[in-house]
């Protein structure tokens, strides 16, 4: 059972409500790279900790971070017959700005250090042993 819930990732990220629908099978990838991060025994010890527990919080925001990692390239990002996805419309349907994916690349990067910045006291491996944020430019 995860720590976080789409309303927790919601809260700490401010991202709208109509993505709640859209969180759940990556709150679970967040929920496996925060065991293997902290390991089994940690993390559910967090679990049983009253959600008011500081350790639980900070852990429970890094795994909402972790979250919106997973969920960020399935977002309401369209891909557009040009290459590379809308990040904003304007008020013209006809203006679209792109973003693309070495800058997708380096926001998901800063939500991945986030969130092991929360844990860092926590994680009971180096992070250079684990597979480490996904590098999309190379996929």
């Amino acid at each position: 059972m995860p720590l976080t819930n789409s309303q927790k990732v919601l809260e700490y990220t401010g991202f709208p409500q109509d993505l709640v629908g859209q969180l759940d099978p990556h709150i679970r990838k967040a929920e496996q790279r925060m065991r293997s991060l902290i390991g089994n025994k940690v993390y559910e010890d967090l679990f049983t900790r009253h959600k008011a527990d500081p350790d639980r919080q900070r852990a429970t925001h890094a795994e909402s971070l972790l979250s919106v990692y997973f969920a960020f390239p399935f977002w309401n990002l369209r891909p557009t017959t040009r290459g590379g996805f809308v990040k904003a419309t304007g008020v013209d349907q006809s203006r679209n700005e792109l973003m693309g994916k070495a800058e997708m690349e380096r926001y998901r990067y800063r939500l991945y250090q986030q969130a092991l910045e929360l844990i860092a006291d926590m994680v009971v491996q180096e992070t250079g042993d684990l597979e480490g944020p996904v590098n999309m430019i190379s996929i």
